[in-house]
């Protein structure tokens, strides 16, 4: 894609580009369970959509576990590598790093 008009640097970027995809798979292991890797890639090299010129890479396992009608519970585990030190380390907005890991625990409930 071109961006068009002023990016997230503030600068006049009508001619950056940006892009990203994706790949996803889910398997289902069996009756109640499925586990589902995905990867994802993002290039920014203007710094036009997130601020600062840089290659985003991301990997992420999900396991889910139909408890019922309508509910699930999921454990995923991601990790996020970037080449410019753009992550938060240790929780203050002073200090990053090019990587950066989260585990999330869900309950979902559909209706």
């Amino acid at each position: 894609a071109k961006g068009k008009g002023f990016g997230a640097t503030g600068a006049n970027l009508a001619n950056a580009k940006y892009w990203g995809t994706a790949l996803y798979h889910k398997c289902k292991i069996y009756d109640k369970a499925t586990i589902a890797p995905r990867f994802e890639l993002y290039e920014d090299g203007d710094g036009f959509t997130t601020g600062t010129g840089q290659s985003i890479k991301s990997a992420t396992l999900t396991y889910n576990y139909t408890l019922g009608e309508g509910l699930d519970f999921r454990v995923e585990g991601r990790y996020d590598w970037s080449s410019q030190a753009v992550f938060s380390k240790g929780g203050t907005p002073v200090a990053f790093k090019k990587n950066d890991t989260t585990v999330t625990l869900a309950a979902l409930y559909g209706f």
